[in-house]
């Protein structure tokens, strides 16, 4: 696929093989416009073209067919998809007569174009990164709404960008380093130690961020996972049967009925969430291993739900006295302190996650309407608050919307890129974290700017290769044997 003659005039029919409206045909190369004027006749408006153009003309397809309208667009410099003068005739898109077209430019002295050909001559010519023609690919693949949004996102930059800044953050702390070594012998320092592991450490944040985004995307996990936390008998289990609209977890009067936590999936506008149900955390001072065993299991198993959650509902039962709700209150916030020191080193302007804790308040039917749930939050901070009732399907609607807005925000903050780019990248960022880490630990221990510059440099290395600049011929190859002919 990598070895082919890149000179080359190449042509191929750019709209697929069955049947429709309009039809186009590709060509590219520096001899386009002289093949095109083998095959037909053209207006002087391309000859003397210097930017753009279209020119709409009589395309004599010959006997049978005759005459056929086509507009002609004309892209004589190196501004073009390819990088090379670029022509695309699009017409009706019955195959035969696109067919017919493609016949006289092969004639002409045009070749025909081998899968991904046109792609190839873009990212050779510097007009793409690989990762922008792997989601060139991931388009055509595309087999969703979501998936294609996601390659859409990734051909604009959406990759790109982020892996541009982290490297040029990592490049400047990499030259000041090296400015110090150079000014060694007369104490010259341009960064302080402490500086230097504040960059290591939020460069290695953001990529461990990219990383596992990546293994979260490779692991199977199909939906995000939303776990009810909160007391016993708050009222989760019913939460959980009237958000998914089943009778999945068993619903009592009696605390303590779920002593395992219950999946179920609850199926939403922008996709699917699973909700976790849990069995309720026990009274603050009792310690877990003085329960009994399958209580001291639940617990366990609540807290490992709660540490790999994407969104916690804090459930609070809306009957509580006052003194009560404040103290859960008070844990709820406790537990969104913990995600957010947990996911301090992570944390940067672009991915920067929602409140990880949303407060709900559960039995609303039972409550005096006279409380006002919202103010008693508000006065220890700020974290969306939903008043329900697995009763009232208006309150249960809005918490829906809720989670439905909140998927389709995650779905556009997470990083997300092609499964081909996934595969590709996910071993190189998780040998870029190894890197970060290195150089932290050498700048950490003063082993000197030089072993921390060595491990910087590798780490850059791990990065190139994810944002698409340093490649192998069985790389390309992998990928571009995957193309239709014509892209």
């Amino acid at each position: 696929m990598t070895h082919f003659d890149t000179e080359a005039t190449i042509c191929a029919i750019a709209t697929g093989y069955e049947n429709g409206c309009r039809g186009a045909v590709r060509l590219a190369g520096r001899s386009v416009l002289s093949i095109l004027e083998k095959a037909q006749q053209i207006p002087d408006s391309l000859r003397t073209a210097r930017s753009p153009t279209r020119s709409a003309v009589e395309w004599d397809l010959n006997a049978p067919f005759g005459l056929l309208p086509v507009d002609i667009w004309y892209w004589p410099t190196v501004r073009s998809y390819t990088g090379t003068p670029a022509i695309e005739l699009h017409t009706l898109g019955h195959q035969l007569l696109l067919q017919r077209i493609l016949d006289q430019l092969c004639e002409a002295g045009a070749r025909l174009a081998m899968p991904g050909e046109f792609t190839l001559r873009a990212f050779l010519a510097g007009q793409m990164d690989l990762t922008q023609c792997e989601a060139v690919l991931g388009v055509i693949d595309a087999q969703s709404q979501d998936a294609l949004e996601i390659s859409l996102r990734q051909l604009a930059g959406g990759l790109s960008g982020p892996l541009a800044s982290l490297r040029q953050s990592l490049i400047e702390l990499l030259a000041d380093l090296e400015a110090g070594l150079d000014f060694v012998e007369e104490d010259i320092q341009f960064i302080s130690r402490e500086q230097t592991l504040d960059r290591i450490a939020k460069a290695r944040g953001m990529v461990e961020f990219l990383s596992q985004q990546l293994d979260q995307r490779h692991s199977g996990k199909q939906s995000p996972a939303v776990v009810l936390l909160g007391l016993p008998n708050a009222g989760k289990s019913s939460l959980a049967n009237a958000l998914a609209k089943a009778n999945a977890a068993i619903v009592s009067d009696l605390a303590g009925t779920t002593r395992d936590f219950v999946r179920v999936p609850c199926q939403l506008q922008h996709g699917t969430v699973d909700v976790i149900d849990t069995a309720g955390i026990q009274a603050t001072g009792v310690e877990p291993a003085l329960l009994p065993e399958v209580d001291w299991l639940a617990q366990l198993h609540s807290q490992q739900q709660r540490d790999d959650a994407d969104l916690i509902l804090y459930c609070i039962d809306s009957r509580l006295e006052k003194s009560a709700k404040l103290h859960q209150l008070k844990l709820a916030f406790a537990i969104q302190d913990r995600q957010n020191a947990v996911n301090a080193p992570t944390a940067n302007a672009s991915m920067k996650s929602s409140s990880k804790v949303w407060i709900v308040w559960t039995k609303d039917d039972l409550n005096d309407p006279e409380d006002n749930h919202a103010s008693m939050a508000s006065t220890l901070g700020s974290l969306p608050s939903y008043v329900t009732s697995s009763f009232d399907q208006e309150l249960l609607d809005c918490l829906r919307n809720g989670l439905d807005a909140w998927l389709l925000g995650r779905n556009d903050e997470l990083t997300s890129v092609a499964p081909m780019t996934a595969t590709r990248c996910r071993a190189s960022l998780r040998t870029a974290v190894e890197s970060l880490q290195a150089a932290f630990e050498s700048a950490d221990s003063r082993l000197g700017d030089e072993i921390v510059a060595s491990e910087l440099r590798l780490a850059l290395e791990h990065l190139a290769e994810v944002a698409g600049e340093v490649y192998t011929d069985d790389v390309l190859d992998s990928l571009f044997s995957r193309f239709c002919i014509g892209k």
